[in-house]
């Protein structure tokens, strides 16, 4: 009979030499009386990562190393790693973060285990910034959280998170996130096109019909950094990305039901995308375009927020 994991751990890597040794260390250092089987997916690195996770797999039996020969992104190496993972519950970190809390995973697979309403749970994470200094367009710039220490710090969480949280864009850290093991195949084919916010994107999927628990406490760090993924890409892509990424969400049964809560994140993802600097580089076209779905999705938010206080009113009477 074979033993399978409880947990399957991934590690994403890609050209992540100065990170990765601690990365590792600090998954293989978790205290925990659960199996755990740690999958390291190499992207296509051409710096020293491999070698720095062979060296790691030549000293830890309960690990699986994945290569790829050309580069394929966050949004196939997540696709690997659900479609290899083994265990019951699934949690992944990219190679520039750490985890730094030896007990994360045992107080996580303890609180899964116990509360079967909850498909998840996650926590506060550290900001560990290298933000360039003067460098760069301001909208560059404003994709480093170098102001903040924690995530807790611009995210109000509650004890428990529902998919509405994740719709306000309250940002769960990747490297903090627990979860149920869930047959993700469905989820790739809707959203697999998506080469952003993947994390964010599965989020919402887990969400439908159940809740996050949140532990307020800081055990993981986020490495933010100038080499970083998101650095690679301008906000307007984002935020476009984010606007599909939101319309397709219409078209599913469940969200159908959270319209209110949809309108009111495009509107939100709009506001912002025409708020950022490099909006004017757009064509006259785009940028008409753009103002007129804020528009249209600013007045269905609010038709909506007025129709639901009109039946909550008349609820009452």
């Amino acid at each position: 009979m074979i033993d399978l994991p409880l947990v399957s751990v991934g590690v994403f890597c890609h050209n992540h030499e100065k990170f990765i040794e601690h990365t590792l260390a600090s998954v293989f250092g978790q205290q925990t009386t659960y199996n755990v089987e740690v999958i390291v997916l190499d992207d296509a690195s051409e710096d020293a990562s491999i070698e720095i996770i062979q060296r790691w797999s030549k000293s830890h039996d309960n690990i699986i190393v994945v290569t790829n020969e050309k580069n394929g992104g966050p949004v196939q190496q997540a696709k690997k790693f659900a479609a290899i993972a083994r265990g019951k519950y699934l949690c992944w970190l990219d190679a520039d973060d750490r985890w730094i809390y030896k007990n994360k995973l045992q107080e996580q697979l303890d609180f899964l285990e116990s509360n079967p309403d909850y498909v998840g749970c996650f926590h506060d994470a550290a900001i560990i910034s290298d933000a360039p200094e003067g460098i760069g367009s301001s909208e560059y710039l404003m994709r480093f959280h170098n102001h903040w220490k924690t995530y807790s710090q611009f995210n109000t969480y509650s004890g428990d998170f529902f998919p509405w949280d994740a719709l306000s864009r309250k940002i769960i850290p990747t490297a903090s996130l627990l979860f149920r093991k869930a047959n993700l195949e469905l989820f790739f084919k809707k959203f697999g096109a998506f080469r952003l916010s993947i994390s964010w994107a599965i989020h919402l999927w887990l969400l439908k019909e159940s809740k996050f628990k949140y532990f307020n406490e800081v055990w993981s760090e986020y490495h933010d950094h100038p080499e970083g993924f998101s650095k690679k890409y301008s906000l307007i892509d984002f935020k476009i990305n984010n606007i599909k990424m939101l319309e397709t969400l219409l078209q599913d049964e469940y969200y159908s039901n959270l319209v209110k809560d949809v309108f009111k994140a495009l509107e939100k993802e709009y506001f912002h995308l025409l708020s950022l600097p490099d909006i004017k580089n757009l064509r006259k076209s785009e940028f008409k375009a753009h103002l007129k779905a804020y528009k249209k999705y600013a007045k269905l938010a609010t038709n909506e927020e007025l129709n639901y206080f009109k039946t909550q009113y008349q609820s009452k009477h």
